[in-house]
């Protein structure tokens, strides 16, 4: 039985891309055999927050610059599980502090690569070049989500050490059975209205969702196109003020966070998805496959890390042009043209259906084997 140590500052159900991750592959990886522990220093872990096949570690962290690192008892703590691989999720001051204990105790570590650290300071900016810096020396192996962001990675890591494994989409996408009628009914939807959707944290660490762009758009799109937010955070409030000021406020909806049996009805509810990525931040998007799954059009920018993939399948609607009035534009050719929203829509519930939790488990449980053979 491999034992695997996942590393992640924070741990589903708080909402996050890397905490979805971490959740579904710990699961998954349980259910092939494998003894899975994972560590986190999240503030609002609940040990019954949702069913785990997983043990989960609890490890107090202290936060320079606003960046959780964990303390030195992190090291014993791991040493008692004495793991046969480590597996983190960066780029993040959190997982180098484990691939460093991952050194010290002279295990393979491997990390998640979701997407380029981009911050918004000339601080965090130079921790992000150091942290690139060490990837060589701190990683026996990173994963990524794309062959976009792999190309990304090449001038910074070696290419034979960078291993390309596909997200999944959670079972609840799947499984679902409630037609667009009966999900508007229970939100309370006129059958009429055109409804965009946001899904995203609304936090300063995920600014690049591009909910600005979005919100100075809806400016450009007809009075009776509305707007839902999903998703929380602590710049909630300063997004709220910004639709007030633009006069938009009547037409966009803050849900806040809401649960994935919930949030199926919004992505159902909805005429077309709305992720307009701002920078190269976004690894890949998975509330687009989500979506996707559910066959609801989406529409992203050149920026995420799975704009090519998504343009070459002619799955998705992809702006080139990050303009305010631009973005309104194809929101509104979008909505206008049936025939390319069926296409787009057929083909996204193809393309989606191949992403399984399950076959990312198999394919990350290989790369775990090939770095054990290196050893």
């Amino acid at each position: 039985m491999l034992r695997v140590a996942l590393a992640c500052h924070n741990l589903y159900p708080t909402p996050g891309g890397a905490e979805r991750y971490t959740h579904n592959l710990a699961t998954h990886l349980a259910s092939l055999g494998c003894d899975v522990h994972v560590f986190t220093s999240d503030r609002n872990f609940r040990e019954g927050g949702c069913e785990r096949r997983y043990a989960v570690h609890w490890v107090e962290a202290w936060r320079p610059l606003g960046y959780p690192v964990p303390r030195l008892y992190a090291l014993r703590r791991l040493a008692e599980v004495d793991p046969q691989v480590i597996h983190t999720n960066g780029p993040h001051p959190y997982s180098d502090c484990f691939a460093l204990m991952a050194k010290l105790l002279g295990k393979p570590c491997v990390m998640m690569h979701h997407a380029p650290l981009n911050p918004q300071s000339s601080i965090k900016t130079l921790m992000a070049k150091i942290e690139r810096a060490t990837f060589t020396s701190l990683y026996d192996a990173i994963i990524v989500s794309s062959e976009l962001n792999r190309k990304r990675l090449q001038k910074a890591y070696p290419n034979e050490r960078i291993y390309t494994v596909p997200l999944g989409i959670d079972e609840t996408f799947h499984s679902t059975e409630i037609s667009k009628e009966e999900a508007r009914k229970k939100l309370s939807i006129s059958e009429n209205s055109k409804i965009l959707l946001f899904v995203g944290r609304l936090d300063r660490s995920h600014y690049y969702k591009g909910l600005d762009l979005l919100l100075k758009a809806m400016l450009w799109v007809p009075h009776q196109i509305r707007l839902f937010v999903v998703g929380t955070g602590e710049l909630r409030s300063y997004y709220e003020a910004v639709a007030m000021r633009l006069g938009i406020g009547d037409r966009v909806r803050f849900v806040g966070f809401i649960p994935d049996e919930e949030l199926v009805l919004y992505y159902l509810a909805s005429d077309l998805l709305v992720l307009p990525s701002t920078s190269t931040s976004e690894g890949f998007g998975l509330v687009l496959l989500e979506a996707m799954l559910l066959g609801t059009p989406t529409m992203t920018t050149c920026k995420a890390g799975s704009a090519r993939l998504l343009e070459r399948e002619k799955v998705a609607f992809v702006l080139h042009d990050l303009k305010p009035e631009t973005l309104a534009e194809e929101i509104i050719d979008a909505l206008k043209d049936e025939e390319a929203r069926g296409e787009i829509i057929r083909n996204a519930r193809r393309f989606a259906s191949k992403f399984t939790w399950s076959k990312s488990a198999r394919v990350t449980l290989t790369v775990y084997k090939q770095i054990l053979k290196r050893e």
